[in-house]
């Protein structure tokens, strides 16, 4: 009598299905606008990364600032709703609290990392580098190319102006229309004889004018230039054509050495070697992780050379990229070099020298399970040139928690097996049935989707409107979109005030359903829980 007179105070003190309902909404809209921000604030932080490596200043700082302090509040009013969801004895309570709870770390964690890396960029000294005032009046432009051999050839087009190649650093500056083409050139090539007097000081290129004539041609070398510095009067450009070798006197900036109205030849920026162990030059850091149990990091130190960088990518092309901010203090290269950690490791080579078109790095294995490893990289009398943090999170990328749209789904069918039959109408998603995959998820393992419902050209179309308001992440939508609209229309894009601005001048330069069909295919890519939640992808259980 009394269980029966409790159970029915239980059912009746319980609160309304739609109640929960919309509780479930909120948390889920919320939980999702969170991801979403940590995601975008991910790609914008390697983005700025990318960009002080080059020795540019950092785009993204103010928007990420605004990002992680939008999810910090939203984050607030998820404990609120979840302290909610704990006093009307939500079925999946105790995941929801978890769920925030690991948002919460995550952010915090980007917050640290947004701290270290632009108080790390505000003792940059711009001044030394000469670039700032620079780099906004040369238009970056993509080059096509070709690659036959192991090597690639780049080609490109530009208009009066000044241009810069995004994939070598080569800056040309005209007063008519050119047709440029461009490879780089391996040292090894050349003679020992040409090369034995001098050691480069940026890659060697083939460069030539296929059609117009350049006023003005710039090289990218990795010299520190500085008031200190006598690079000015000892670096020269060097001319080698037909087994000809010749120097020019060149005008040198922080990153780019200037020739005025040049011939063409293989070009390089060389310093005599009398004067090269002199010199003080830029390098960077690359770490790729090539395992993960036991984990296995190449940490590479090398100049900063794009074509260097180019042998990298290549060589590691399997491998997981781990970016992190490069050494902010050029060093002398007649010195020994070694990697440090805060775990137990092995590490070869035990140190290493860093030597012009050479990608030499450290083979690290690290046995234990670690949360966070400490890496530093250390002269031979024990100063430190360069310190990074990598968090578990960013070495074990095929092992992360459950994702968003699969922890919603196991709140969706908690609350609906416990509400019972009668609150399955107020859901779109279908029950799932006991003992699916979906609960015994663990990490390395994910759901597959199917896609349903219209075609993707039909789904763009369809939801117009709402792709305007939901997609944050239209740069690199954009970027997947660039081929097939150009240059000027990607740049038209970018250039719009606001991300719904952005979106909208994109769907209107797609006029076809083929366009509409790739846009729909990187919208899964970058955007899923937006197409998810416009009813075009389900769960395959």
């Amino acid at each position: 009598m009394f269980k029966k007179n409790t159970t029915e105070n239980s059912s009746e003190n319980r609160p309304p299905v739609s109640y929960l309902v919309a509780l479930n909404d909120k948390l889920q809209y919320n939980a999702d606008k969170v991801e979403r921000n940590i995601i975008e604030t991910q790609q914008n932080l390697k983005r700025d990364i990318r960009t002080i490596n080059e020795g540019r200043l950092p785009l993204y700082q103010r928007d990420i600032n605004k990002a992680i302090l939008d999810s910090i509040e939203l984050l607030n009013s998820l404990d609120v709703d979840a302290a909610e969801a704990v006093r009307l004895q939500h079925p999946q309570s105790v995941m929801i609290e978890e769920d925030i709870k690991q948002l919460r770390e995550r952010a915090m964690k980007l917050h640290e990392e947004h701290d270290r890396i632009y108080n790390c960029t505000t003792t940059f000294n711009w001044e030394k580098t000469d670039e700032k005032l620079d780099d906004s009046d040369w238009e970056v432009k993509r080059p096509s190319e070709v690659t036959k051999d192991a090597i690639t050839k780049y080609s490109i087009s530009s208009t009066a102006g000044q241009h810069e190649c995004s994939e070598t650093g080569l800056r040309w500056q005209s007063s008519s229309d050119v047709n440029l083409e461009y490879k780089f050139v391996e040292w090894k090539s050349l003679s020992k004889d040409i090369i034995k007097n001098y050691k480069p000081c940026g890659p060697l290129m083939d460069i030539s004018v296929t059609t117009g004539t350049l006023r003005e041609i710039q090289l990218p070398h990795f010299v520190c230039v500085d008031s200190e510095s006598s690079s000015e009067v000892t670096v020269e450009v060097l001319h080698v054509k037909d087994g000809t070798v010749s120097l020019e006197k060149c005008e040198l900036s922080g990153s780019h050495a200037k020739l005025l109205n040049p011939t063409f030849s293989f070009l390089a920026i060389v310093v005599k070697v009398q004067e090269y162990i002199k010199m003080k030059f830029h390098c960077e850091t690359l770490i790729y992780r090539n395992r993960i149990s036991p984990l296995n990091l190449h940490v590479y130190l090398i100049l900063k050379d794009k074509q260097l960088k180019k042998d990298v990518e290549e060589k590691e092309r399997k491998n997981m990229e781990i970016l992190k901010p490069t050494p902010n203090e050029p060093f002398k290269l007649d010195d020994c070099y070694t990697l440090k950690t805060s775990c137990d490791s092995k590490i070869k080579p035990t140190s290493l020298k860093v030597i012009p078109g050479k990608t030499n790095f450290f083979d690290l294995h690290i046995k234990d399970d670690v949360e966070c490893v400490e890496l530093s990289i250390e002269t031979k009398d024990g100063q430190k040139i360069w310190d990074v943090n990598i968090e578990s999170e960013e070495f074990k990328m095929t092992s992360t928690a459950v994702n968003r749209t699969e922890l919603m789904l196991q709140w969706w069918r908690h609350l609906i097996e416990v509400m019972g039959h009668s609150a399955q109408t107020h859901f779109k998603i279908p029950l799932l049935p006991p003992g699916n995959d979906l609960m015994r998820l663990r990490p390395g393992h994910s759901l597959q989707w199917r896609i349903s419902g219209p075609k993707g050209a039909e789904f763009v179309e369809k939801h117009r409107a709402e792709l305007i308001r939901k997609v944050s992440l239209v740069e690199p939508i954009a970027d997947d979109m660039k081929d097939l609209i150009g240059e000027e229309k990607y740049r038209i894009v970018l250039n719009s005030a606001t991300k719904e601005g952005k979106m909208r001048a994109l769907l209107d330069f797609l006029t076809t359903p083929k366009l509409k069909e790739k846009l729909y295919q990187s919208l899964v890519k970058h955007e899923r829980y937006v197409v998810d939640h416009l009813g075009q992808i389900q769960p395959v259980l």
